[in-house]
């Protein structure tokens, strides 16, 4: 009798915890998706849109400042393969491990996954990320990314920052062998300077119409090794990726603004904009071949905030151009001739340099390109006195 008087009680409570629960559910279900849609380490398919809110949501607990990720990119018809497995060898087994400065090296691969070469899928079963964690402290080898990709273009090496996870980011050229000792006196001075464009080699693109007795060519803009200015000497603004660290920030630049159209002036009537067409980093890329001169283009266009330590607080964050820096350091070309399928190796490539220039400073001008440039001249040099 007793235990059927409490029978409704506890059906009663049943029935209570039960809504409880799925009260729960439904307000909780969609914290953990969009939780999920925001986590930092889910790889972005899509290209960025321009979003300010993203610049500081960027530095994440998951990325580590003290070491660099190194960048190369290769294809399925080069010559010198021997060369770049040596270069990869010489990073993965030789460089010290004890200092540790390096994360990991992406290894862009411009075609199909099936394309890759067997020596290359041997190191990748050694290195690969995907079964172990590819940071495991001071000590351990760098592991080895393969990144295959559907086009052979040369801006795939820029538009990898999902799958960066160190603030410092060394692209090398792959055909350029590159001593310890260089790389970690580059990344020792980027570290005093983490919004600069750090490079071994470096090149001017200058302003005609101020400096008309350096352009030889006619037109706006002219490309060239170093301009000497009057009283200042050899000055540059472009740095070149035979070995370029800078910050994965400015990777993100790229990425967010490849994509965009622009309505530009057209070029006949750059003064009058009587007509307009449209331009974009992707276009100028694919049509000249200047990945580099437009990853420099972006940087210094960038709006981005660092923070920038004193001893333990920071001080409040404020905005900081991207400036290339020279540094003579101890680096080996092995340059590749006459290879097919290699897309800057084509003629006329000096005057594709010069139509990129024009185009750049056009698309990232808000008044047709008749506002000066922002790439910043420098003249400030560093020597890495090390040894291979």
């Amino acid at each position: 009798m007793q235990q059927r008087r409490l029978y409704p009680w506890c059906r009663s409570r049943l029935r209570l915890v039960i809504a409880i629960l799925v009260a729960f559910l439904f307000f909780s279900l969609p914290l953990v998706i969009w939780r999920s849609q925001c986590d930092d380490g889910a790889v972005i398919s899509s290209p960025f849109t321009r979003s300010q809110e993203r610049f500081p949501s960027a530095f994440k607990d998951d990325i580590h400042r003290d070491s660099l990720t190194i960048v190369m990119m290769s294809y399925p018809m080069t010559k010198r393969l021997h060369r770049l497995l040596q270069i990869l060898r010489s990073i993965l087994y030789d460089w010290p491990k004890d200092e540790g400065i390096v994360h990991e090296v992406l290894l862009v691969w411009n075609g199909a996954e099936q394309t890759i070469p067997h020596e290359l899928l041997k190191l990748k079963f050694m290195y690969d990320t995907r079964h172990r964690s590819a940071y495991r402290g001071r000590g351990h080898a760098p592991h080895l990314r393969l990144i295959p990709q559907k086009l052979n273009s040369m801006a795939n090496r820029w538009l990898i920052y999902p799958i960066l996870r160190t603030d410092a980011v060394l692209n090398i050229d792959d055909d350029v062998d590159m001593s310890y000792a260089a790389a970690r006196c580059l990344f020792s001075i980027w570290l005093q300077t983490p919004y600069s464009l750090v490079a071994t080699d470096v090149r001017a693109i200058v302003d005609c119409v101020a400096t008309a007795e350096h352009c030889k060519y006619g037109g706006p803009f002219d490309y060239m090794a170093r301009e000497r200015l009057p009283g200042i000497g050899l000055s540059y603004n472009i740095a070149l990726p035979r070995a370029l660290l800078v910050s994965r920030m400015y990777y993100m630049t790229f990425a967010e603004s490849f994509h965009r159209v622009v309505q530009v002036p057209s070029q006949p009537t750059l003064t009058t904009f009587t007509s307009t067409q449209q331009d974009s980093l992707d276009r100028i890329v694919q049509e000249l071949l200047c990945d580099d001169i437009a990853f420099n283009y972006a940087a210094a266009n960038a709006s981005i905030h660092f923070s920038r330590s004193a001893g333990t607080h920071f001080r409040s964050q404020r905005p900081i151009k991207a400036i290339p820096l020279l540094v003579k350091a101890s680096v080996t070309s092995f340059p590749e001739s006459n290879a097919a399928g290699a897309l800057t190796l084509g003629h006329g490539m000096k005057l594709k340099r010069r139509e990129c220039a024009k185009r750049l400073s056009i698309l990232f001008s808000s008044d047709g390109g008749r506002t000066p440039f922002r790439l910043q001249h420098q003249i400030w040099q560093a020597t890495c006195t090390v040894s291979k």
